[in-house]
C-alpha cells in the first residue's frame, strides 16, 4: 500500500480520506451526533494532505483537536485518522516535519483529554467514568500515556514502512533481487570457466611459440650446412608459427567478450531460495527429491542448477502466473534425473476460461506432433552441450493440453564425478 502512495499524487490519499470519513465520520454521528462532522471532516482533510502537505496536515490535526475542545466532544473515533495522519508523515515527510507532527499531535490530543476531564465540559463525567479528583487525575495519566504510545507506534509504523520500502523492498522485490543475483552467478561461474580454458590455451601457445623459435634456430644453421635441409626444416617451422597462429585465434574468440573473477559458483542448496523467488513471483513452485543424493563436485553441481534455472526461465517467459512447477531429482544408484515440469498451456486455458472465452481442446494431430516432433532452441542446445560434460543429455517433451517437461538424464553421473 506505501508503495502505492508513494507513486501516485492524490488519487490514494483522496480514497483513504473518504473512507475514514464515512466510516468513523459515520460512527461519532451516531454515537454523538452531527456536531462530532465538523472534527471528522478536518481529521480526514488531515490525512488527505499528509503525503503532498504534511505541514498542512499538523495544522490540521490541531485544529481538529481544538474544534473537539471548542464543541465539548466526548472520545471520537474520528481520533483515529490522527494516528494514520501521523502514519503517513512518518512515513514521506522530511526529518523535521516528522518529529512536528508527532510532538505536536501528542501535545494536543493530551490538551483535549485535559479539557474532557477537568474543563468546563467534562465529557468524561457525563460518561459515569470520574466520581472524585483523584480518579480524574488516574483517567487523565493513564489516557495521556496511552495516547501518546498510540501515536508513537502509528510513527514507528511510518518510518518501518519507509525503511522497508526503499531499502528492504517488497516480497516481490527480494524475489527479483534473487532471479537477478542467481544470472550475475551463473554469468561469473562461465566466465571463471572461459578464464581456465584461457590459461589452458596460453599454455599451449607458448609451447607453440617455443617449437617455431626452435625450429627457425635450426633452419639458421641448416642453411649453413645442407639448403635442401633448411627448406624442409623452415617448411615444419611455417606450419608450427600457423598452429601457434590459430591457437592465438582461438584464445582472442575466447576472451574478445571479457572476463570476469570472482564470484559464487551457484549449487543445488541455492534452488530452494531460487523456488521461494518463484513463489513470490506467483508461480505455485515446488522442488522434490527421491532417492538418496550422492558426493558431486563444483562443476557438476553448477551444471544441474543452470538446467534448473533456464528451464525456470523459460516458464517465467511463456507461462502465466499461477502455473504450477515443479522440480524434481530423482537419485538413482550411479545416475540422476533432474525433471522440470510445467502445466502452463492448462493455466492458461483454465484463465481464458474464467473470462468466458471459449478454448478448443487438443486433438490427435497434437499427441502426434509431441510424440514425433523434437523440440530446440538455443538455450535447450546450450543445456545439452553442458549436460554433455558429465555423460547426461536433455530433452524437452510437450505434453499436449498440460505444458511443457524438461528432462535431464545422467546415467553415470557419480563415476563421471570421480573420474574428473
Amino acid at each position: 500500500m506505501f508503495r502505492w502512495i508513494h507513486e501516485n499524487f492524490w488519487l490514494p490519499t483522496i480514497y483513504l480520506a473518504s473512507s475514514l470519513f464515512l466510516f468513523l465520520g459515520g460512527v461519532d454521528l451516531v454515537l454523538i451526533g452531527p456536531k462530532s462532522l465538523v472534527a471528522s471532516s478536518i481529521y480526514a482533510a488531515a490525512v488527505l494532505f499528509a503525503r503532498r502537505l504534511p505541514a498542512l496536515s499538523v495544522l490540521l490535526v490541531l485544529i481538529g483537536e481544538a474544534a473537539a475542545i471548542l464543541l465539548g466532544l466526548t472520545p471520537s473515533a474520528s481520533s483515529f485518522a490522527i494516528a494514520i495522519s501521523v502514519l503517513l508523515i512518518a512515513a514521506f515527510a522530511n526529518r523535521q516535519t516528522r518529529f512536528w507532527a508527532l510532538g505536536s499531535s501528542i501535545f494536543g490530543a493530551s490538551v483535549v483529554i485535559w479539557f474532557l476531564t477537568f474543563g468546563p465540559f467534562a465529557s468524561f463525567q457525563s460518561l459515569g467514568i470520574l466520581v472524585n479528583e483523584n480518579q480524574r487525575l488516574i483517567a487523565l495519566s493513564v489516557s495521556v500515556v496511552l495516547t501518546a504510545g498510540w501515536l508513537a507506534l502509528s510513527w514507528l509504523l511510518g518510518r518501518l514502512a519507509f525503511v522497508r520500502m526503499e531499502h528492504v523492498g517488497s516480497p516481490l522485490d527480494q524475489a527479483l533481487t534473487m532471479l537477478s543475483q542467481a544470472r550475475i552467478n551463473l554469468e561469473l561461474a562461465r566466465q571463471n570457466e572461459r578464464l581456465e580454458i584461457a590459461k589452458d590455451l596460453s599454455e599451449l601457445l607458448i609451447q607453440r611459440v617455443g617449437a617455431v623459435l626452435s625450429l627457425t634456430e635450426g633452419g639458421s644453421y641448416a642453411v649453413k650446412q645442407n639448403p635442401e635441409v633448411a627448406s624442409r626444416v623452415l617448411s615444419r617451422a611455417s606450419d608450427a608459427a600457423k598452429a601457434a597462429q590459430l591457437e592465438l585465434r582461438r584464445l582472442f574468440e575466447l576472451l574478445h567478450t571479457g572476463a570476469v573473477a570472482g564470484g559464487v559458483t551457484p549449487r543445488l542448496a541455492d534452488l530452494e531460495a531460487l523456488v521461494i523467488a518463484y513463489r513470490e513471483l506467483g508461480y505455485n513452485a515446488e522442488l522434490r527429491t527421491e532417492g538418496e543424493p550422492f558426493q558431486l563436485d563444483e562443476g557438476a553441481e553448477m551444471c544441474l542448477y543452470k538446467i534448473a534455472f533456464e528451464s525456470l526461465e523459460n516458464v517465467r517467459k511463456h507461462a502465466i502466473r499461477g502455473t504450477n512447477v515443479t522440480i524434481e531429482f530423482t537419485w538413482v544408484g550411479e545416475g540422476l534425473q533432474l525433471m522440470v515440469k510445467d502445466n502452463g498451456i492448462e493455466a492458461s486455458n483454465r484463465s481464458r476460461v474464467s473470462l468466458g472465452e471459449l478454448v478448443d481442446g487438443y486433438g490427435l494431430e497434437e499427441d502426434f506432433d509431441s510424440l514425433v516432433q523434437q523440440i530446440d532452441g538455443a538455450t535447450l542446445n546450450a543445456m545439452r552441450e553442458r549436460a554433455a560434460l558429465y555423460e547426461g543429455n536433455v530433452e524437452a517433451t510437450k505434453a499436449p493440453g498440460v505444458g511443457f517437461t524438461v528432462a535431464a538424464m545422467f546415467p553415470n553421473l557419480k563415476t563421471v564425478v570421480e573420474s574428473k
